[in-house]
């Protein structure tokens, strides 16, 4: 009696394919296990802790799959997220220790990240975002002051690794061509006077890149 065809015999770019679509961890870890070729077709998923938790059903995915063929940079930017807790009893293979996670509010959008720590911002109107750089396993916030510009051009903060309430450095792109920084003790942020950028030009990523240095990048 002849058999049907196998699951091994689907094509390496066909199975990667139906991988991408699929959005939860557990899911993709049961596909990998279908047999020996999926196995080594489909990479190992990576277990991290931010969850995608988008107003479309369709869109959301953990971030351990999106980075299967996308870099966190991109994950990250302008999206809400929320934390997973560990179970009780489950060791962090990493850290080889159960904790408990701070669950990030979905009102708040992250901007960037360095050495564990969020940037976060929370819209309050259209001229006025409160900004914070947050820790979600030591649980500690760092409140920036508010930045008066218009919210929604606000797109990306980076700032100098760990930072500490009396001692930070933090840079954000307001505009297509502006940026604006704070250091630790001041009221307000600096807005720079716009940058001269050839026509048809917008500021895309900040860099830092240590001793206070913040180099941009931009896309026409």
């Amino acid at each position: 009696m002849p058999t049907g065809p196998r699951w091994a015999d689907l094509l390496p770019e066909l199975v990667c394919r139906i991988a991408d679509g699929l959005d939860d961890l557990k899911c993709y870890a049961s596909v990998r296990g279908a047999c020996k070729t999926w196995r080594r077709t489909l990479v190992p998923p990576s277990p991290l802790l931010l969850v995608d938790h988008g107003d479309d059903p369709a869109k959301r995915c953990t971030t351990a799959a999106i980075k299967r063929r996308t870099t966190v940079a991109s994950i990250l930017a302008r999206c809400s997220f929320e934390l997973n807790d560990i179970p009780s009893g489950q060791l962090c293979p990493a850290a080889r220790r159960s904790f408990k996670l701070v669950t990030i509010p979905s009102v708040r959008t992250c901007l960037g990240y360095c050495s564990g720590w969020l940037a976060l911002s929370v819209r309050i109107d259209d001229v006025r975002s409160l900004l914070s750089l947050f820790h979600p396993i030591i649980a500690a916030e760092i409140l920036l002051p508010p930045l008066v510009y218009d919210s929604r051009l606000i797109s990306k903060i980076v700032f100098a690794p760990n930072p500490a309430t009396d001692d930070f450095m933090a840079a954000v792109i307001c505009d297509i061509n502006r940026v604006a920084y704070v250091t630790a003790g001041a009221r307000r942020w600096a807005i720079l006077d716009p940058i001269r950028l050839t026509i048809g030009d917008q500021l895309a990523d900040l860099l830092y890149h240590g001793n206070g240095r913040v180099y941009y990048l931009t896309r026409f």
